[in-house]
């Protein structure tokens, strides 16, 4: 095509490739394009780094009624500091669960890896350096769960090595639109 001077052929083929390598790359894990987009973006970070990542998305009775960016500050931070420390132990492994917990609220719990407790104050971890803007994941997450009057919860078995999270959010039911 190069060849022969065919610049809008040569263009088309670019962008096929190129949406050829996004689609690839996005994993469809929920049906929520937003959800989607970051895990998929922390499923492949996980996967570089050895690490399981299993995803079950169970919302039968609606969908999450949180904004995008909210959804990026929750998830993402959570995912994070799961790739973080799953990196670090023996098992490698992540999963991550979204399931309706009754008609207007789902959990997503997330578990991880991790071999040795967190330092926890209160119930909840922290960081044991803030270094930079690191260290403040968890705080966010709390901050932007309270925005929609909701909580969340930590937990570490130190005999299975798991570290647990759980938040509630508000779901909407969406079986009876048309």
């Amino acid at each position: 095509l190069a060849q022969n001077n065919e610049s809008k052929q040569i263009d088309t083929y670019i962008s096929a490739i190129y949406d050829d390598l996004v689609n690839r790359m996005l994993l469809r894990l929920t049906g929520n394009k937003t959800i989607d987009l970051i895990l998929s973006e922390n499923v492949h970070q996980a996967k570089e780094k050895g690490i399981k990542f299993d995803v079950d998305y169970q919302l039968f009775n609606g969908v999450l009624d949180v904004t995008d960016p909210d959804l990026s500050v929750i998830l993402g931070n959570m995912c994070d500091n799961a790739v973080k420390a799953a990196e670090h132990s023996a098992k490698k492994e992540i999963s991550l669960s979204f399931y309706s917990f009754n008609p207007y609220y789902c959990i997503v719990e997330l578990k991880n890896s991790c071999d040795s407790e967190p330092i926890m104050k209160d119930g909840i971890p922290v960081a044991s350096t803030i270094i930079e803007g690191h260290g403040y994941g968890v705080q966010n997450i709390i901050a932007t769960v309270k925005k929609y009057g909701s909580e969340c919860r930590f937990f570490y078995d130190a005999g299975q090595k798991i570290f647990t999270m759980k938040v509630l959010l508000p779901c909407v039911d969406n079986r009876n639109e048309v």
